[in-house]
């Protein structure tokens, strides 16, 4: 029975191209001779067959379908459904750009995935850029359960050291089970990566929000992570995108986009710009360039009988003193590593400090023009 079943299928789908050729799994896309559908045959290792036949029960928006599982001369296949798309890893190769709106999307539909897979006591164990397809319609969908496992309730550990460096946890190397927050410590990598083009070792986002559940998805403790998929997507569904300076994706064929300018980081960092909301922008634009033309007109008039240039020169003085202030109260995340875990008294001190820094580099010019320059 088996083998007619594997002579039927491999009659039935027709190698078109191979997709994939590793040593322990090679992969093709076919095309069935019945209805013309493309689908991919890949050769899996026997210890995932039981998986993979229990997926064929299984359907949900942003995985791939499972459609047929069978054997022939003790080897081992999958037909899986042919998603038209380019994986997320495809795309940050070419130095693409997600927006905010779009990583909040498809990390929710990953979420959505996981937790679906989760209810079926399925553990992923390899979410990464290169296992994510947005598919042409822009959805996104979870491929490769290559190492994926059943969790097993008791176990102390795997027996299996696998994952991905950089978004695999701890325990995948031998420091416990891996469950459901093992895909969430990945889940935080991978929005880590998409907001800042780097892991969490080397670069954090500057926005709060995102720094706080990243930090929290990538805790060494699995007790310190979300407890489940759901309270991450909660998180996620929470943030409100206001970001628009990231270049919105483009197809493939389309021309890359050029990375973020030496400009574009620094406006990152300006109050009334990191926050990328149109409303800010224009007020800031106003502010600023009244500030600029105050102090140049003031700085740049004739003297007249009677008039004392010290004076405008005090003022812009003051006027500087109090936007510096203002700029550097405002960046204590961009300035401080992990500001967002000091205590409060902490925090006063690092205001106080600010404060009077710019208290008295300002005292010192009023003192330097008045009396030195008189």
């Amino acid at each position: 029975m088996g083998n007619l079943k594997a002579e039927y299928l491999e009659q039935t789908y027709i190698d078109l191209a191979p997709l994939k050729d590793a040593e322990d799994c090679r992969t093709y896309l076919t095309r069935s001779q019945v209805d013309g559908s493309l689908a991919v045959r890949k050769e899996i290792c026997a210890l995932q067959y039981p998986l993979y036949q229990q997926l064929i029960d299984f359907s949900h928006p942003s995985l791939a379908r499972v459609l047929e599982t069978y054997t022939k001369d003790g080897r081992y296949f999958v037909l899986e459904e042919y998603v038209s798309g380019s994986t997320i890893g495809s795309y940050l190769k070419r130095g693409y750009h997600f927006q905010e709106h779009e990583i909040l999307s498809f990390i929710s539909q990953l979420c959505s995935a996981l937790s679906f897979l989760h209810a079926h006591n399925i553990i992923h164990r390899d979410v990464t850029p290169e296992n994510l397809l947005i598919s042409t319609d822009n959805v996104l969908k979870l491929i490769d359960f290559g190492i994926s496992r059943s969790k097993k309730e008791g176990q102390s550990q795997d027996t299996t050291i696998l994952g991905t460096v950089g978004y695999a946890a701890p325990e995948q190397f031998g420091f416990g089970q891996t469950d459901e927050r093992t895909d969430i410590y990945a889940t935080g990598v991978l929005l880590n990566v998409l907001l800042t083009g780097s892991l969490p070792k080397d670069d954090l986002p500057f926005d709060p929000r995102y720094r706080q559940i990243v930090l929290k998805c990538t805790s060494i403790s699995p007790a310190d992570r979300y407890s489940s998929v759901s309270e991450l997507k909660s998180q996620i569904m929470a943030i409100k995108p206001t970001r628009i300076y990231q270049a919105e994706i483009v197809e493939p064929s389309a021309k890359a986009p050029r990375k973020d300018s030496l400009i574009r980081r620094f406006f990152r960092h300006v109050p009334g710009f990191r926050t990328g909301n149109p409303g800010k922008m224009i007020v800031a634009i106003i502010g600023y360039f009244l500030m600029i033309l105050f102090v140049v007109v003031n700085g740049t008039r004739p003297l007249e009988r009677g008039d004392i240039r010290s004076e405008y020169w005090t003022i812009n003085y003051f006027f500087v003193g109090v936007w510096a202030a203002y700029v550097n109260l405002g960046n204590y995340c961009g300035h401080i590593e992990a500001y967002d875990k000091v205590g409060p008294l902490t925090r006063l001190l690092l205001r106080t400090a600010v404060a009077l820094a710019v208290f008295l580099t300002t005292g010192l010019l009023l003192y330097f023009e008045n009396y030195c320059l008189k």
